[in-house]
């Protein structure tokens, strides 16, 4: 196996094209190739753009491409890294074309960090599937992949789970310089009626994706077997103008972004042992913390709040997991591995 790996990135939306730009300035990897197929690029891939010039660099590398297959196949590449969907069934058949060649995955797909969670019998053929090609899948954003799940579940694992009375994880996230598509996806702009009719509605790409499924990666740490989960979003509604770095002014009262809670309870207790507490919103301010409650009423802190924005922070996390990926067990997220957060850290 080469020392240097060679990358392949499926999917050139906003955190691919990040990732992408990253890894063009590492000379410890080498990307080969460049796949999104969706109609945004159908030009890019009729005319032949290279991958240095579609990120704003000189003009190198080899050109972007809308087939996946053919292009792992003519490329030979140790990774591939797939950041084209967020849900298992959207990515099942790229993660089957790479594994059956024997290719690496890591993915900031937010069902396949726990997919478990999503679907027991599909996680367990890509685990079966990876280990007998010997390749590692791996699946990990910022959140879900580390800050609402495996920060947690680590700080917790300091302790007996029979000493732990509650984990209390806060992530409040300031959105008001993040993308267009974020913004929208959680909320922005809608009248408090038209957010709850479009969140009951079950809307494909409404609201973020994965506070259940981190609760339940953490309940899974613990060793909480019977347990029920309650979740719930709520729509924060702008208390002033808000005019983001992208997008239309925001006007007071209609919603800024929104709240997600998710409580675990036990053994039919009314008290949960955990609990999530998500805000997205323009007019946030920044809190990532993990509090674990002790039953003997001392507790233990753990602050990432000065991190980037959620964007980068997961292309920094994909771009650590490149060599900690070629060197791991075998299957799906057995890397025992994790991210220093000060990797996360703001600089200055």
């Amino acid at each position: 196996m080469s020392l240097r790996p060679k990358l392949v990135i499926a999917g050139l939306g906003d955190i691919g094209k990040e990732f992408l730009r990253l890894a063009l300035k590492d000379m410890s990897l080498s990307v080969v190739g460049a796949v999104d197929n969706g109609l945004r690029y159908k030009d890019i891939v009729t005319s032949r753009i290279p991958l240095g010039e579609f990120v704003g660099a000189r003009e190198y590398g080899p050109v972007i491409t809308d087939d996946l297959e053919k292009t792992l196949d003519e490329t030979d590449p140790n990774i591939l890294v797939l950041t084209t969907s967020s849900e298992l069934p959207d990515i099942i058949d790229s993660v089957n074309s790479a594994v059956q060649m024997g290719i690496h995955i890591i993915s900031p797909a937010e069902q396949l960090f726990f997919p478990e969670y999503v679907d027991t019998d599909l996680a367990h053929t890509i685990d079966e599937y990876a280990k007998e090609k010997k390749v590692c899948v791996v699946g990990r954003g910022v959140n879900p992949g580390l800050l609402m799940d495996l920060y947690p579940a680590h700080a917790a694992s300091q302790f007996s789970p029979e000493d732990i009375s509650l984990v209390d994880v806060y992530r409040w996230d300031n959105t008001l310089n993040r993308r267009l598509a974020l913004l929208k996806k959680t909320g922005c702009w809608l009248t408090e009626d038209e957010f709850i009719e479009k969140n009951s509605s079950g809307e494909k790409g409404f609201g973020h994706v994965g506070a259940e499924m981190s609760a339940a990666y953490i309940a899974h740490k613990l060793g909480i077997k019977d347990y029920s989960l309650r979740f719930e979003r709520t729509p924060v509604m702008a208390t002033s103008d808000i005019k983001p770095d992208n997008g239309d002014l925001i006007r007071k009262g209609q919603a800024c972004g929104l709240q997600e809670m998710c409580r675990v309870y036990q053994d039919g207790s009314d008290q949960p042992i955990i609990r999530l507490n998500l805000r997205m919103n323009a007019e946030q301010v920044n809190r990532n913390c993990t509090i674990i409650h002790l039953k003997d009423g001392t507790q233990s802190n753990h602050d990432y709040s000065n991190i980037v924005n959620g964007d980068q922070a997961t292309v920094r996390i994909l771009h650590d997991l490149v060599f900690q990926t070629m060197y791991s067990k075998p299957g799906l997220n057995r890397m025992d591995y994790v991210p220093d957060p000060a990797q996360l850290l703001k600089k200055g």
